[in-house]
């Protein structure tokens, strides 16, 4: 008679769970979550079922997966069950977290899935759930910040980040960036120790380990990195040059594709901004202060009469190039890149002005009616930011020289002030 009654509840507790249930796993973190919902029919089930008989009992239950590679898994795969709570017409949120990647990724492929429960350490339950997938399998919580350095006129390249605790060991890393509605890649292979740019986290031959990278460096016109890089690779370079000198908006990100069994994933990152190099301190002499009117023109204050970086002598060949932009630089190109965070858009404008040396007066051209509802919306405008990059250029049209602020917070003013002061 025990046994009767026992088949009997174990069938009336079926109807307590919903079959649009789902197993959900993350790769990030290793863990694989059945999201168990009771059953939106509840009410109707007759006043004698078992349901809440149960309700806040100490329970368990069992994952089981099919995987097209591994078969049945079984999760945890031994032991007892995921201890519960189980709970009455109520969500119930089971997550196991597993000891290992390597383990994690014998259910990457599962397609199917289902429960077994054990209610009060006595009355088994079993259920199939409607989905299995993954989420953050990409990766893409992996950095906490990324900024792009670069510089035109040596055509080296950079991503510095912060790596998270995503521990990926072999991996293929690219910069992309986004152009002519679609994003290019160019391949970024490890640097060897005889870069004269390669610090002490860099991504370079003898350190492959996500965990420790800081800085992913593209250089491919140094005589220790060029062999490594195709003449379609070199092409790319060149376009993403041109680009950028065009558009400094254009967005810029770095991916690292790595491989799970038979799956591609990739961890990404958007630059947070964009950063020209500063490396003869050129824009850190200056004190530069931005606002912008209601008329959409931005104007900038602070720019000493001359550039200290040009006057600075050094033993740095980046530093004794200085008197030869002195005396070759004929025209400054100087682009305003303006973000707004609660738009999530990048703002760009150009202008280019002759010489260098003394007090000259900018007026920007009137940015577009769009652009300018943009600017002077005050609900949207908190967080606005404008970083400033500066491209000296010589007759010829040849790049000198380039570098640019940080980021500058952008603050409004009633003033009509339409030069910008250099």
């Amino acid at each position: 008679m025990q046994i009767l009654y026992s088949v009997l509840a174990e069938n009336t507790f079926k109807q307590c769970f919903s079959p649009a249930s789902t197993l959900v796993g993350n790769r990030l973190t290793r863990t694989l979550t059945l999201n168990l919902l009771p059953n939106p029919l509840m009410k109707f089930i007759p006043t004698d079922n078992m349901c809440q008989v149960l309700n806040g009992k100490s329970s368990s239950a069992v994952f089981l997966l099919q995987s097209p590679l591994n078969g049945k898994v079984q999760v945890p795969s031994s032991g007892t069950g995921i201890p519960f709570t189980y709970l009455y017409n109520q969500n119930i949120t089971i997550s196991y977290q597993f000891s290992s990647l390597a383990l994690y990724d014998q259910i990457l492929d599962a397609q199917f899935g289902a429960f077994k429960i054990l209610l009060d350490g006595e009355y088994e339950v079993q259920g199939s759930v409607a989905d299995v997938f993954h989420t953050l399998s990409n990766q893409t919580a992996c950095f906490s910040s990324a900024r792009f350095t670069f510089s035109l006129i040596e055509s080296w390249f950079s991503f510095e980040v912060e790596p998270l605790f995503c521990n990926v060991a072999s991996f293929t890393v690219y910069f992309e960036y986004y152009s002519d509605n679609k994003w290019l890649r160019i391949p970024v292979h490890a640097v060897e120790d005889s870069n004269v740019f390669v610090k002490p986290d860099d991504y370079k031959t003898s350190n492959t380990q996500f965990l420790s990278i800081k800085r992913y460096l593209l250089d491919v016109n140094s005589a220790s990195e060029s062999s490594k890089y195709s003449a379609a690779d070199r092409s790319a370079l060149e376009n993403l040059i041109s680009t950028v000198t065009q558009n400094i908006s254009t967005p810029i990100r770095l991916s690292l594709d790595y491989f799970v069994k038979s799956t591609t994933a990739s961890i990404t990152a958007i630059a947070e901004y964009k950063f020209s190099d500063n490396s003869m301190g050129c824009f850190s002499a200056m004190t530069p202060k931005t606002t912008i009117n209601e008329n959409g023109l931005i104007f900038k204050t602070g720019f000493q009469n001359s550039l200290p970086c040009l006057e600075v002598p050094s033993a740095d060949p980046r530093y004794s190039y200085a008197q030869y932009v002195k005396e070759k630089a004929t025209f400054v190109q100087l682009t305003a890149l303006i973000t707004i965070p609660a738009r999530n858009v990048e703002l760009s404008k150009q202008v280019s002005f002759k010489s260098f040396v003394s007090l000259y007066l900018v007026q920007f051209t009137e940015f577009s009616d769009d652009i300018k509802r943009q600017l002077i919306d005050s609900d949207e405008f908190q967080g606005a930011q404008i970083q400033l990059f500066i491209v000296l250029v010589d007759a010829n049209g040849q790049m000198l020289l380039d570098f640019s602020s940080k980021p500058i917070e952008l603050k409004r003013t009633c003033v009509n002030q339409r030069v910008l002061h250099i």
